[in-house]
Formats: C-alpha cells, sequence, structure tokens
C-alpha cells in the first residue's frame, strides 16, 4: 500500500506538492503556538514540588508588608515557608565603572521557599531579623557569566549604592526566576534589610510581594480560610495598620507567573492556529474529493478484481497518511525554526518564552494532529466515492457520473471551509481593531519627539549623601545647558516617566477626611517629583490652577494632582487651595494646580 501510495503522489506532483505545503504552514503554526503554550501554561515550574508553590496578595495593590507576610506563616499551620521580595533600582558598579543589573530584595528565606538550587557558593546567612544586612548577594547564572564566570567566589564583589557586597554564591541556570515585574529574571538578589531608605521590620512599609510554599496535604481553599482568620486577628492586634476590607488571595504561583493576559492570548492564539489548520484539512478534502471522483473507474475496476471495501479504505488511508506525515515533518521543522527565532526576538514578552521548543509531549502533540488530519482526509472522501451500490454499478459497465452523494459532499465542504474562514477573518478583525484602538488610545501626554534619559545621582559624587537642594541645583543647571542644544525645545526631570509602571504610594489624606490619615488608604495615589516645565515637556495639560516655579523649593508644600484624584476627592469642587497629606514630604500640602490624567502602567 506504501509504494502504491507514493506512486500516486508521483503521478500527481502539483496535487502533491499543494497538499503538503499546505500542511506544513497548517501544522508549523499550531505545533509553534502550542509549544509555547506548553511552556508556559503546562510544564511545572522548575523547583521541587513546585505545585506548592504559591502567591499571596493583599488587594487592592497586592503587596503587604514583611512583619505581616511572616506573620501569616507563624500564626498558622498551612504554609510551610514564605518570603516576600520586592525590586529596587539602586547603583550597581564592578570595577570601577557602572554595571547594569536588575536588583531584587528578598527575605532571607527566598532561596529556600523555592527549594531553589545553587551552582556556586551558598544561600543567605539567615540571622533570625530581616532588618541585618549580611552584605551579602546571589548572582544570577547569566549576570555571573557577564561578569566574567568561573568557579571561584573568593574575592568577587559588586558595589550597590556605594556599598561593597561579597558574592556568595550564583543560582543554577536551570532554575532561572521567573515572572511578573520585579521576579523578571533578576540579575542580583539581595537582602531586604540592605537597602538604607527601608525599613522592612515596620508593617506599614506594604510594598513587598509575597511567595510561599504550603505545607503538604494543605490546599489553596484551606490556606485561605486559615489567613482570612489570621488576618482579622492581625486587625484586632494592629488596628491602625490594616483595613477591614482586606482578604487575603492564594493563587498558584505558576499562575502568577504565566498572567491571566497571556494565558488568554495563548489559547486564542492556538484556536485561531487550529481553525486555520481546519481549513486547510477541509480544502484538502475538497480536492481528494474531486480527484476520487475521477478516480472511479480505479476503484470499481479493483472491485471487480476481487478487492474488498476495507482494502480500498486501507489504500485511501495510506495516501492521506503519506500527505499527512510530510507535513508533519516538514511543519515540526518549520516549528523549530520559528522558535528559534522567537528566542531571539527581544520585542515579544511572553514569560518563560524561553523554555519554549520541541519536547516529548509537544512531538506528541504532532503525532495526535498527525493522526486526525489522516482520519480527517480519508473519511469524507471514502465515503462519498467508496459506495458498494456505485463500485457494484461501475464494475458492471456503467456511467461513472458524478452522483447526487458527491454533490452533496463537495458542496458540504465548501460550506465547511467557508464558516471557518468567516469566523477566522473575524477573530482576527477583532484583535486587529482591538490592536488599531490601543495604539491610538489617548495617553494623556505626547510622545511625539519626546527623548527619555536616565540619571542616577543619588550615592553618586554629586550627592555622596542625598541633599534635596544640591540634586535641584544639579538637575536645575543640566536642564538649562541642554536647553541650548541644537534642536530641543524644552527639558524637564521626573523621578518616574509615563508608562514606566513605578509605583510611588505613601500614606495618604485629604481635608475632606482627615480622619483617614491614622488608617490604611487603599486609594493612595501615586506620587512624583518632578522640575517646572515637566507638563509642558510632556505635552500633559494643565486646566486649572498654575504649574511649579523655581520658588517651589519643595518647603512651601505645594503640589499639583490630576483630574482623578480631584474628581476621587473633591467631587464637584474646585481644588484648588485643597489641601492633602502625603507621606512623601510627611507634611501637608497645598493643591495649587489640576492637570490631565496619563496612563502610568500599560
Amino acid at each position: 500500500p506504501l509504494r502504491y501510495a507514493l506512486r500516486q503522489l508521483r503521478r500527481s506532483p502539483g496535487f502533491a506538492l499543494i497538499a503538503i505545503l499546505t500542511l506544513t504552514l497548517g501544522i508549523a503554526a499550531t505545533t509553534t503556538i502550542f509549544s509555547i503554550l506548553d511552556a508556559v501554561l503546562l510544564e511545572p515550574l522548575p523547583f521541587p514540588h513546585a505545585d506548592r508553590l504559591v502567591s499571596i496578595a493583599l488587594p487592592p495593590w497586592n503587596t503587604v508588608s514583611v512583619p505581616t507576610a511572616l506573620d501569616w506563616q507563624q500564626r498558622g499551620h498551612s504554609i510551610a515557608a514564605i518570603a516576600a521580595y520586592r525590586g529596587w533600582a539602586p547603583t550597581v558598579r564592578n570595577a570601577s565603572r557602572n554595571q547594569s543589573g536588575r536588583v531584587l530584595e528578598v527575605t532571607q528565606g527566598f532561596l529556600s521557599t523555592l527549594n531553589a538550587s545553587l551552582f556556586l557558593g551558598h544561600d543567605f546567612l539567615h540571622t533570625g531579623n530581616e532588618r541585618d544586612c549580611t552584605a551579602q548577594i546571589i548572582l544570577s547564572a547569566p549576570f555571573w557569566k557577564q561578569l566574567g564566570g568561573g568557579t571561584d567566589l573568593t574575592g568577587r564583589t559588586l558595589e550597590i549604592d556605594r556599598r561593597t557586597y561579597q558574592v556568595t554564591g550564583v543560582l543554577a541556570a536551570s532554575q532561572p526566576i521567573e515572572g511578573p515585574g520585579a521576579l523578571d529574571n533578576p540579575d542580583i538578589l539581595i537582602p531586604v534589610g540592605c537597602d538604607p531608605s527601608n525599613h522592612p521590620d515596620h508593617r506599614g512599609s506594604s510594598s513587598y510581594q509575597v511567595l510561599a510554599r504550603l505545607s503538604t496535604g494543605v490546599t489553596i481553599q484551606q490556606a485561605n480560610a486559615e489567613l482570612l482568620t489570621i488576618e482579622r486577628s492581625l486587625k484586632h492586634d494592629y488596628p491602625t495598620d490594616y483595613n477591614l476590607n482586606d482578604h487575603p488571595v492564594i493563587q498558584p504561583l505558576k499562575d502568577l507567573v504565566a498572567g491571566q493576559s497571556t494565558r488568554a492570548a495563548l489559547y486564542a492564539t492556538l484556536a485561531a492556529c487550529a481553525l486555520l489548520l481546519l481549513i486547510a484539512c477541509a480544502n484538502l478534502a475538497n480536492l481528494l474529493l474531486a480527484r476520487n471522483t475521477r478516480r472511479r473507474p480505479e476503484f470499481a475496476t479493483r472491485a471487480a478484481l476481487g478487492a474488498s471495501l476495507g482494502q480500498l479504505l486501507s489504500q485511501l488511508l495510506m495516501e492521506s497518511a503519506v500527505l499527512a506525515s510530510l507535513g508533519a515533518l516538514f511543519g515540526t521543522a518549520l516549528a523549530a525554526a520559528s522558535l528559534r527565532l522567537l528566542h531571539q526576538l527581544t520585542a515579544i514578552h511572553i514569560p518563560r518564552l524561553g523554555h519554549a521548543a520541541l519536547h516529548a509531549n509537544v512531538l506528541a502533540f504532532v503525532v495526535l494532529v498527525f493522526a486526525l488530519i489522516t482520519i480527517l482526509l480519508t473519511l469524507l472522501p471514502a465515503r462519498s466515492t467508496l459506495q458498494p451500490g456505485l463500485l457494484r454499478d461501475l464494475s458492471a459497465g456503467g456511467r461513472s457520473s458524478p452522483n447526487r452523494s458527491l454533490r452533496r459532499a463537495g458542496r458540504l465542504l465548501v460550506v465547511a471551509q467557508l464558516t471557518l474562514t468567516m469566523v477566522l477573518l473575524a477573530s482576527a478583525g477583532w484583535m486587529i481593531a482591538s490592536v488599531f484602538v490601543l495604539l491610538h488610545q489617548p495617553l494623556g501626554f505626547n510622545p511625539a519627539h519626546l527623548l527619555i534619559a536616565g540619571v542616577d545621582v543619588h550615592g553618586s559624587s554629586i550627592t555622596p549623601t542625598y541633599n534635596a537642594a544640591r540634586t535641584n541645583q544639579f538637575f536645575n543647571q543640566m536642564s538649562e545647558e541642554l536647553r541650548h542644544l541644537p534642536g530641543v525645545e524644552n527639558v524637564s526631570a521626573v523621578n518616574h516617566y509615563p508608562l514606566g509602571g513605578w509605583t510611588n504610594r505613601y500614606d495618604f489624606c485629604t481635608d475632606q477626611h482627615p480622619e483617614q490619615c491614622k488608617q490604611v488608604n487603599p486609594h493612595s495615589p501615586d506620587n512624583f517629583s518632578v522640575l517646572p516645565g515637566y507638563f509642558a515637556t510632556i505635552g500633559q495639560t494643565l486646566y486649572a490652577g498654575r504649574d511649579f516655579n523655581p520658588a517651589d523649593d519643595g518647603r512651601n508644600h505645594v503640589v499639583i494632582i490630576n483630574r482623578a484624584l480631584a474628581q476621587q476627592e473633591w467631587p464637584g469642587q474646585n481644588p484648588l487651595g485643597k489641601r492633602l497629606y502625603t507621606g512623601q514630604i510627611n507634611a501637608w500640602a497645598t493643591v495649587v494646580g489640576v492637570v490631565g490624567n496619563i496612563h502610568n502602567y500599560d
């Protein structure tokens, strides 16, 4: 049957080429997306007993304090180990030069909670006090290689914010730390007590995210119920540090790493590729139906010579299997090439994309697709062309004109193709429209011809110890010099630029609700420090009041708010002249201006 099937394909090289090319493209697209979905959503995290790793969040900001996290473990039995972490952006220097590196502040039990392995060295010292800075750091395997690598940690140090740290460990390359935000492949792990501006022992310092390892046999539902009880006891013991509506939420760490938007996008894309493959199969089935119609005299002759219906069906099955196997072979090769290309594209940011490869389960998926395609390409054409009555008539010398059943089958395939194509086109149209709407969203500022550059003066020779007046003087002088450059219209400075995704929340209340000053405020706004002229520089509209001016030196305590905060705190009122308290300056400030809203996250 195999040799006969190959001879049949050689007799119709054009048909064979089109069929194989169609299947190759459909299988390649589907296999590529499935391999990414498998790596991101199905493959377990690279840590022992990863199914017990969870993320614990406290809405609305999903961040907590270190003491809160530790109490969750110490006051209950559901959590075997817990760790808190957050991102940090210090100046990193190596051999007297600035070194780019992503720093992750972690509590002392971070690696032991993950059960992460080390390629070199040892974990942080466990002093029992998260306020202690042991001047130790642990590096990721890629960052260690970037610094020269080797197998000896003796004398290997890094300078972080003008303080020297000993490299005490290097993470195993097989266990990268991957996830959203601060967990996005950090280069350096450092104890939380090493940031001089941070106070990890304060319950009000709720800026940490939490991951934990559940005790053996404990479910997420059981852990959630216990945490709610613990949270109520914490509210009773520390009434000024907790909000009455705080409810911890636990989810598998794997779900946090993948992200809900990534999950939805991958499933939607896989469904689109599956539709594309179905359309290709319907198209090929229609071609095979037409081809088999011309071969009816051949089938009738073989039936007259004694071939059974099963033998004829097995022959058609073998021909479809040859087409499907060649399409699967070339499609798998094209998928492997596509994955290599995706790994090199920095513009595509999908968590755990680097793990996508043609693993055993992906190859099993290809085999399943091959089997389904073989059956689809065989059954409908065979059902319409290998009817026993039709074969008897043809073997008796009857005419071989297409009957009603064949015409009905052809129409059915055409309708199926058009239906699937319309579904795919509609879905693609909606996705393209969504991208168009996204690209044309009003940002609240004008990004055209807007350039950004980072300048870090904290802990440098400019300001060895932070001094607000000296820092302002430096940035004012720098801005004045930049304004005289050819082509520069305006210059200003901000501590975190728009769409940067940074969060700078402090204690907050207003004269409208002064009783909230002693409570945790879940609606605390982001705070930004800017120079005069900032809003004009980025094109953010000033709707009321005035901009900052050189006389606003930070001691007269004036602020500019956006329209969202004005509507939230003083609905229907003129916010100018109103007062608010912010922990950024630890004082009350007067509102002197109102600007438009801008996007700061995504």
